[in-house]
């Protein structure tokens, strides 16, 4: 009788409970004269931040969902004090492409405005935030 009750107990699942959280994300993503006709990738999966001497150095690994990107280059946009925003963009294809996944990973370089301790890299579906390591610069 213990061993049926116990092998009845272990078949039973788990109940879990699921939220969905909704990512702020400006939008459209498609290009602009902020851009200059550059599109948001996909996703960002990485994102490393670090200062060397007055320099903030960045590393983007992203994501598009096609073939054919070129041109991937961090974008600066307008962002709350503290904190320096870019978007992860990239030259879209155009004519034939193959389908799948294409990753990248993008490097920028600048010297950040006085007082910047965190950096945000937005793409078109998520985005990532950091620490300056070292910082701020």
């Amino acid at each position: 009788m213990l061993a049926t009750a116990l092998a009845a107990a272990a078949c039973t699942p788990p109940k879990t409970t699921t939220y969905a959280v909704p990512v702020e994300t400006p939008t459209p993503s498609y290009g602009s004269s902020m851009r200059g006709g550059a599109e948001r990738v996909m996703a960002v999966d990485t994102l490393y931040a670090w200062c060397e001497g007055p320099r903030l150095n960045i590393i983007v690994d992203a994501r598009t969902n096609s073939g054919g990107w070129t041109a991937f280059r961090l974008n600066p946009i307008p962002g709350p004090d503290g904190r320096r925003t870019f978007e992860a963009v990239g030259e879209a294809p155009h004519g034939p492409v193959s389908d799948g996944v294409l990753g990248m990973r993008i490097a920028h370089e600048e010297a950040p405005p006085f007082g910047v301790e965190r950096v945000r890299v937005l793409s078109q579906t998520n985005q990532l935030e950091a620490v300056i390591q070292g910082g701020p610069c």
